[in-house]
């Protein structure tokens, strides 16, 4: 099945993206994958993402969600991408894990970048090309893949760059590597434009905040007024509702959410969309390339000073102390790597 994001008629260049699938996978992960791409090529006036969905054998691939995705069978070359994106494949058979550390090594012998996302990292180490290195591992499995995998560093960071290895915790952290991937065929305002369309995905976390009120991350927490009034808050954070308008909106009063809130989270309706405004924060800091004005701004807090005093206090760092720790343990993976696809007679650096 080839995916061809979109047509640019002044596109100069085309970088080929090849999504390794395997059963299981997230369809989110996937079709958050494709709909990045494809506003990356419109809002580029040089470049367009074509894309090929493949599997091991080819033929239909089953998602988590139970739904059915097409795909190609890898080449027998090796190496036909840009870049790999590995989703899924947390089971495989022999023949399986042969084929695909085949694929992995033939790409990053010719340069090419080779993505992780979640569950998949487990199929990446499988490989073997992460022995020595450090990969992004969500704390729900990073005793499982420190056990089986021993000669991997695991970090909890939500995303991690070894040279041209790149692994992402979960489907949010994700956006970090693509972000990385199509910088430097987009301006800065392009490329915050482009990040702005993707603030409302919500994945798990991999590293929560200090506060942990029940039912945070699905807005599930089995009391229809406080999921409600969750909904409420997720989609307006940019310019935050006063209480007594979500209370109006839900059919409660002011005094009855304030209970419910407590009952069911053991935080106030006020701390709740704090903490969430928080965590869309820490989400875009980590994530983005967003400049940290635009990130106060679209997380309500009005300006840089009060999402830093607020975000030092929740997470004992300031979001330029977290952008810089980031930077420093990224920049450290480049030193000596040569980012050049060989072979292809357009140069390929990302």
């Amino acid at each position: 099945m080839l995916v061809t994001p979109v047509k640019n008629a002044t596109a100069q260049n085309t970088t080929t993206v090849g999504f390794l699938c395997a059963d299981g996978m997230p369809l989110d992960q996937l079709a958050l994958g494709l709909e990045y791409l494809k506003l990356a090529g419109q809002l580029s006036g040089d470049e367009e993402y074509s894309v090929v969905l493949l599997s091991i054998h080819g033929g239909d691939i089953t998602t988590s969600c139970g739904m059915g995705v097409s795909t190609n069978p890898i080449g027998r070359d090796g190496a036909d991408f840009h870049v790999l994106v590995l989703l899924g494949g947390l089971q495989s058979t022999s023949e399986h894990k042969r084929l695909r550390a085949r694929t992995v090594r033939g790409h990053l012998r010719v340069g090419a970048i080779v993505i992780a996302v979640d569950r998949a990292v487990f199929a990446l180490a499988e490989t073997k090309v992460l022995n020595g290195l450090t990969a992004s591992v969500s704390a729900d499995l990073a005793l499982a893949f420190q056990e089986q995998f021993p000669d991997v560093q695991s970090t909890r960071e939500d995303s991690f760059k070894a040279g041209r290895i790149w692994t992402a915790s979960a489907g949010f952290s994700f956006l970090s590597l693509l972000s990385g991937m199509v910088a430097r065929q987009l301006s800065q305002s392009k490329l915050n434009e482009l990040n702005r369309n993707f603030l409302t995905y919500r994945p798990t976390l991999s590293c929560g905040c200090t506060l942990k009120p029940d039912g945070l991350e699905s807005g599930d927490t089995g009391n229809e007024a406080v999921d409600k009034a969750i909904h409420y808050f997720r989609t307006h954070m940019e310019e935050p509702l006063p209480l007594s308008d979500v209370a109006k909106k839900i059919g409660v009063s002011l005094r009855q959410l304030e209970r419910h809130f407590r009952s069911a989270t053991g935080l106030s309706p006020k701390a709740y969309y704090i903490y969430e405004r928080m965590e869309q924060a820490k989400m875009m800091v980590h994530a983005t390339n967003i400049s940290l004005q635009e990130i106060a701004l679209a997380t309500g807090f009005g300006s840089y000073a009060t999402l830093s005093y607020r975000y030092k206090k929740t997470f004992q760092v300031t979001p330029v102390q977290e952008r810089r720790q980031r930077a420093q343990r990224e920049n450290f993976y480049y030193v000596g790597q040569n980012n050049r696809c060989a072979g292809n007679p357009q140069e390929f650096v990302l």
